[in-house]
């Protein structure tokens, strides 16, 4: 299994305002497509969900979907996997609920508002993401 740091962290910020997100996550397709060498599995994924239909158009909306070109209707969070993660790998709070909780009212008196639920989502990617970087190294 391969990891693109940079294709990571460009598909968690597919959902965002920068517009150039998603020419960069094309280009690291192509990338990969012309080297022949096996693109990491979150981008494999997005041209595999798109396989699986048989209408083209359908196909498209797929692959526009899995690569973070659209969205089912939900606002993008504002906090990454990544920044949750190491938040909570380096708090001093005694568990990973207590951690998450302090992060929350942080992000709160930001004026973020992201739920438990959703910060506990992203630890878990966040671990997933690390588990396979420190894999490769």
């Amino acid at each position: 299994m391969s990891f693109d740091a940079e294709a990571y962290l460009l598909l968690e910020r597919a959902f965002s305002d920068d517009a150039t997100v998603h020419a960069k996550l094309f280009v690291i397709a192509e990338k990969y497509l012309r080297s022949r060498k096996p693109m990491p599995d979150y981008l494999a994924n997005a041209f595999k969900m798109a396989s699986r239909e048989a209408d083209r158009d359908l196909q498209l909306k797929a692959l526009a979907f899995g690569l973070g070109l659209r969205s089912m209707n939900r606002r993008a969070s504002q906090a990454s996997s990544y920044d949750v993660e190491v938040y909570v790998s380096c708090s001093k709070a005694k568990s990973d609920h207590a951690a998450l909780q302090s992060l929350q009212r942080e992000l709160k008196s930001k004026g973020i508002d992201v739920g438990l639920t959703k910060l506990r989502e992203l630890l878990y990617e966040g671990r997933e993401a690390r588990k396979i970087h420190d894999s490769e190294f």
